[in-house]
């Protein structure tokens, strides 16, 4: 596999906290700690105009624009306002792209309006400063329907706000009330159950654990608390088949799956731990579902062991199936640690574990993380649930990594129907940084 810099956006005047992807891939936003919200999209060409003398007549001649590129990005808006007096931390698209939200240190939340479909002119049109949370707000989360947003802060809250789009209104749903420190991250994951909403709600915290929180009747409960990091949990994301992807402050990327039965007392049980997945705390996690399967076999004859340099291999540990592709996770700087220890169903204080995998056949998604040692780790999501390092690609920024996010890839009949998205079906990953800049790359497999 191959990892490509396309562009690198600058702008930002301070830190980069997080960069997010609208849901048609076409817009991507960021933030930091210049209080300001940029809104970035491949530069879009325009004809050129050559003045030339001609047989000694002055001509004009207009040469088309090239195709828009990904190796070509600009800023197409920039968001500030009044009310994020200090650095604003997180920003989250609804699915339909016409509203933003952003969320900042000083416990404000902005709502922003596109003001038309073709238009990149954005208005605040709710601001919340003192009916929400009561300190930092750290994450913010829309639900998959658009009927929730989610946030949660310092104050160790998680507040879900109910959305309606006519009136435009937002207004506390629940307040939750569980974790014992600061809550890092809320996250939506789909989780069908008999008689009750599929949408649940994870949050992460400084106290290791990750609660999941479940619509019953007119409030959200929680459900389970998963236990089994050994620091903070920085931040989750949702795989296919309803399982989990939780990084840590303790080095660890955990799996895991929805329990096979309620007798066991939580709705998810430990799938997999891969510890020392990067040598400095994970703060970022993304996961990219492929349009189709690639069959491991394949995978592994178009990338033959011999052609990964024997210094460059990244040990994986104890063997699971489809290790062959282990042999092929290549770090792009010597490994500041051992390498990987992949664990399959390590119980510890988790509780629950899955049952051991059957053999995987085809890679069916990509993960990313990011974390303090400057790096991004790239791992495949395979048929059988696990996933397996395949690169480590250093030196991603000069400095830390706060946010990795894979731009969402569409059915081709659904991208052809949007103006303006480039290369659709090219698996794209944003970066942001302590570097202030943000990083455009191709992930080829």
């Amino acid at each position: 596999m191959s990892v490509e810099l396309l562009d690198t956006l600058m702008g930002h005047e301070d830190r980069v906290w997080h960069a997010a992807w609208s849901a048609c891939g076409r817009w991507l936003a960021t933030c930091g700690g210049d209080r300001t919200i940029r809104i970035w999209a491949p530069l879009i060409p325009r004809p050129r105009t050559v003045t030339q003398m001609v047989d000694g007549v002055m001509t004009k001649q207009v040469h088309e624009a090239p195709p828009p590129s990904l190796e070509r990005w600009s800023c197409v808006a920039r968001l500030k306002t009044h009310l994020h007096q200090r650095t604003v931390r997180a920003v989250a698209w609804r699915h339909c792209g016409r509203f933003l939200v952003s969320v900042a240190f000083d416990a404000s939340m902005v709502l922003w309006q596109r003001t038309s479909d073709t238009s990149n002119e954005w208005t605040p049109v709710i601001e919340i400063e003192q009916e929400g949370h009561g300190a930092e707000i750290k994450s913010v989360a829309w639900s998959p329907d658009g009927s929730f947003l989610a946030t949660c802060s310092r104050d160790k809250r998680v507040i879900v706000w109910a959305f309606c789009e006519n009136p435009l209104e937002l207004e506390i749903a629940s307040d939750l009330y569980g974790h014992g420190q600061d809550v890092k991250h809320v996250a939506w994951v789909d989780l069908p159950a008999e008689g009750e909403s599929s949408q649940c709600l994870v949050s992460s915290s400084y106290d290791d654990t990750i609660m999941v929180w479940r619509l019953r009747g007119d409030d959200f409960e929680c459900t389970g608390v998963l236990k089994g990091h050994k620091s903070t949990v920085w931040a989750t994301a949702a795989l296919s088949g309803s399982r989990i992807a939780s990084v840590s402050d303790d080095l660890s990327l955990r799996i895991w799956e929805p329990a096979p039965s309620q007798d066991l007392g939580s709705p998810f049980i430990s799938k997999q731990t891969i510890s020392q997945a990067h040598s400095r705390p994970i703060y970022s996690v993304s996961h990219c579902a492929l349009p189709a399967a690639i069959p491991l076999d394949a995978f592994v004859a178009r990338h033959a062991p011999g052609q990964v340099p024997p210094a460059d291999v990244v040990r994986l540990g104890p063997a699971i199936d489809a290790a062959a592709v282990g042999t092929l996770a290549a770090a792009d700087d010597p490994p500041q640690h051992e390498g990987e220890d992949v664990v399959m169903g390590d119980a510890g204080d988790t509780g629950p574990v899955a049952e051991a995998p059957g053999p995987a056949s085809a890679i069916i998604g990509l993960v990313a993380t990011g974390a303090g040692d400057n790096a991004v780790g790239l791992f495949a999501e395979m048929d059988n649930g696990t996933v397996v390092p395949l690169r480590r690609h250093g030196r991603a920024h000069s400095l830390e990594l706060n946010s990795v996010a894979f731009r969402p890839l569409l059915r081709p009949d659904l991208a052809a129907r949007i103006p303006g998205l480039v290369d659709p079906q090219q698996v794209v990953l944003a970066t942001a940084s302590d570097d202030g800049t943000i990083r455009i790359w191709r992930v080829s497999l």
